[in-house]
Formats: C-alpha cells, sequence, structure tokens
C-alpha cells in the first residue's frame, strides 16, 4: 500500500538535502571543539548525555538523573571531590531549570552555570534543531574559553 506515489521524487530530495545539512553540522560541532584536549563538566541532568558521547566530552557526573531527584550528601561529596582536582568547574544545566542544588555546588565550588537547551523550548520550524545545536555549540565554546578565529 502506497499513500503519496506522486510525492516520492521530493521527498527523497528533501530527505538527502536535510542529511547533508546534518553531515555539515557535524562536521562543525567536531571542528568547534577540537581545540580542546579534554571536555569535562557537571551535568544537571542527563539530557547531554548522548552529545557528550558522541563527541567526546567527559560528563562527570549528574546532579540529578529525574526531575524530582533530591541532591543527596553523597552525591553533593561526590561532585564537591570531582571539582576539587579540577581547574575550570562547569556545569551545564537546562533553560527551564531553577535548580536551588545548581546553584549551591556552583557557589561552594566555585564553578560557572551555562544554560543549555535541551530542546524543549523554542519555535517548531524546519531550522529549529541546526538553529539550537549551533547555540549550545557557542555557550559550549565559551564555557571552556574557545575564541573564535
Amino acid at each position: 500500500m502506497s499513500i503519496d506515489n506522486e510525492g516520492t521524487e521530493n521527498y527523497s530530495t528533501r530527505a538527502r538535502v536535510y542529511l547533508e545539512k546534518l553531515e555539515s553540522l557535524d562536521k562543525e560541532i567536531i571542528n568547534g571543539i577540537k581545540k580542546l584536549n579534554k571536555i569535562e563538566y557537571v551535568a544537571e541532568e542527563p539530557s547531554w548525555s548522548y552529545f557528550a558521547k558522541d563527541y567526546g566530552l567527559e560528563e562527570l557526573a549528574i546532579i540529578r538523573e529525574h526531575e524530582e531527584d533530591q541532591l543527596s550528601p553523597e552525591k553533593y561529596k561526590t561532585i564537591k571531590r570531582l571539582f576539587d582536582s579540577r581547574r575550570r568547574k562547569v556545569i551545564f544545566t537546562n533553560t527551564a531549570s531553577e535548580s536551588s542544588a545548581v546553584n549551591t555546588i556552583a557557589y561552594d565550588n566555585h564553578a560557572a552555570i551555562y544554560e543549555i537547551d535541551s530542546f524543549e523550548t523554542g519555535t517548531a520550524n524546519e531550522d529549529a534543531y541546526e538553529i539550537l545545536i549551533r547555540k549550545n555549540l557557542m555557550i559550549l565554546k565559551e564555557a571552556f574559553g574557545i575564541k573564535e578565529n
């Protein structure tokens, strides 16, 4: 059973063009972060774990696995120990977050908080994904001191 045989060529062309855009975006990300040997951070939540894995970033710890999770003393101590051994202390939080746990950890450890967009906000249009990834890439570069040429 076919739904739209007349549109097959159009759909295939659009899919090919979009895949080319994604490949270009992938190269842009790789080139954007390759200037650093090691990118380590603590995340408020696991929404960017896949990105870290795909691009060789090291997610040292996740403050809370689920929105309703509270910061336990054990988790706090673990994050404190991780930050104690690092010069650059970065926490990535979601743009929609208002977590007092993140603020406490950042304050106590002299860590910088950077808001990344986990695609829960914004407008839905054909370029939304690319725009948000580029915005997050700029934030990542800022967090780790990568200067634009």
